[in-house]
């Protein structure tokens, strides 16, 4: 009997092991690179004293252009979680920031639609001041080093662990994928 329970543990602890393997958001190659005490605040009052620093900042694609030869993306700036992922309340935005793809690796501007969420770890590149609205906006622009986007997983609902409730309640989950970037 103990055997078994022990082939039966080991099994487990195989199956959960194998079960639990995370997609990492920051590449090991760029883990030590990154300034996570860096926020985006910080950037956008004063660019300049950031200038080359690797940041990572969540956000939600307003808009996607190729503008000679690179690919270029509008973000509104989200907070991110635990994980790393964007929270995904506008309403704790602290603004926008410009995400230009300089190694040519979105091919298609269609590829990030707009609302999709995104983290993004890049270089810090200064600013680009743009119209927006009726005025001029000072964009913080960053140079992609790595990018995940987030797609919400529908259909799948789930009653949470030790949730007191009756009857099953939807449960979110994100599925992510690599969209610039490699694990080098």
């Amino acid at each position: 009997m103990r055997q078994r329970l022990r082939a039966f543990a080991m099994g487990a602890t195989l199956l959960t092991a194998t079960a639990c393997g995370t997609y990492e958001v920051i590449p090991s190659h760029l883990e030590d690179k990154v300034r996570m005490d860096l926020s985006f605040d910080q950037v956008a009052q004063n660019p300049g004293a950031h200038e080359g620093d690797l940041v990572m900042w969540g956000g939600k694609v307003l808009a996607v252009n190729r503008i000679e030869g690179k690919t270029r993306i509008e973000m509104l700036h989200l907070p991110l979680d635990g994980v790393h992922c964007p929270i995904d309340a506008p309403t704790a935005s602290r603004g926008r920031y410009i995400a230009v793809d300089t190694g040519h690796e979105i091919e298609s501007p269609a590829s990030l639609p707009k609302d999709t969420l995104v983290t993004v770890i890049g270089e810090v590149r200064g600013v680009i001041n743009a119209p927006l609205d009726q005025g001029q906006y000072a964009y913080p622009r960053i140079a992609i080093r790595d990018m995940t986007a987030w797609e919400r997983q529908t259909g799948i609902r789930h009653s949470p662990p030790g949730a007191q409730m009756h009857g099953y309640r939807p449960f979110v989950f994100w599925d992510s994928r690599r969209v610039v970037g490699r694990d080098k």
